[in-house]
């Protein structure tokens, strides 16, 4: 019986079966799977499929596969991993109506390696890129949506094929092997005197040191020239300081003058012997 399966994740990503990966017919007929972490085979409309209990489980049995390609049909370029040679079908070959060509290009495309370039599926450095960008064509969409980098090289590794390490990495264990021997053959360490308090300082000879005058400016010139010029502008300031109060007297009058024009009411608001109030202002109207 087909199962029927939501629309909003790839079946691949459903399953933790990044390459969706099919079961053999005899794993069909027997209605399990030997790969590790394989819970079911799940039957959909577009076939079976496995049906993995975890992520890693699932890029484990991806690596597996294309290892199996390259140890056993000598699949070492993209061009032969996705179609096949003769005899020895690859993972989209043609014969199955599959566009290989256009499955290459994109797998070329995403991981920069040419197409008929020997690479060693053994090497992490030439596996990763190939799944990642497998697993993009398979599921229309890059892996990284569903799964992260700690779950696909974790899948990996279960396989033998280990990321290698740093630099930094590499030189961590030679860092702590000195840095322990460097300790062990430390026999002793002198101590830091300790300083006393209030600290004492040694006696220093103060020798005077005689400072020669500055030249000096005589002030008289200066004030005699400032005490003229005050007297010349004395009868100035105070004609000055009339005319301002003139101003600010005017200026306090404009504006008085001003605001009484505003209260003035205009020939429309006076009353006539036309303006009659209508019947509902007069008294008792409500």
């Amino acid at each position: 019986m087909t199962t029927q399966y939501p629309r909003q994740l790839p079946l691949g990503v459903q399953f933790n079966n990044p390459l969706n990966v099919r079961p053999s017919p005899s794993e069909v007929q027997a209605g399990r799977s030997n790969w590790q972490g394989a819970i079911a085979i799940e039957h959909t409309p577009s076939g079976p499929f496995l049906h993995f209990d975890a992520p890693p489980k699932g890029w484990r049995c991806a690596a597996g596969n294309v290892i199996a390609h390259y140890d056993r049909w000598q699949h070492d370029t993209i061009a032969k991993l996705i179609g096949g040679t003769p005899g020895r079908p690859g993972w989209a070959p043609p014969s199955d109506n599959n566009d290989s060509a256009g499955y290459v290009a994109r797998v070329v495309h995403m991981t920069g390696f040419d197409a008929d370039q020997v690479l060693d599926f053994h090497s992490y450095v030439h596996l990763k890129p190939v799944l990642v960008a497998m697993a993009t064509v398979e599921q229309g969409a890059s892996p990284y949506i569903w799964w992260n980098e700690v779950q696909i090289d974790y899948g990996m590794e279960q396989y033998g094929v280990i990321k290698p390490k740093t630099a930094l990495q590499k030189l961590g264990p030679a860092i702590g092997a000195s840095t322990a021997t460097t300790v062990a053959t430390t026999t002793a360490i002198t101590p830091m005197p300790t300083p006393s308090y209030p600290p004492v300082l040694p006696d220093i000879a103060v020798q005077s040191v005689p400072i020669a005058p500055m030249p000096g400016i005589d002030p008289a010139p200066v004030l005699e020239h400032a005490q003229t010029l005050l007297q010349q502008i004395a009868p100035y300031v105070k004609w000055a300081g009339i005319a301002l109060l003139v101003a600010i007297a005017a200026g306090f009058a404009w504006r008085w003058w001003r605001d009484r024009q505003k209260c003035k009411p205009g020939p429309d608001l006076q009353p006539g012997p036309d303006r009659v109030p209508g019947p509902d202002l007069r008294p008792g109207a409500i």
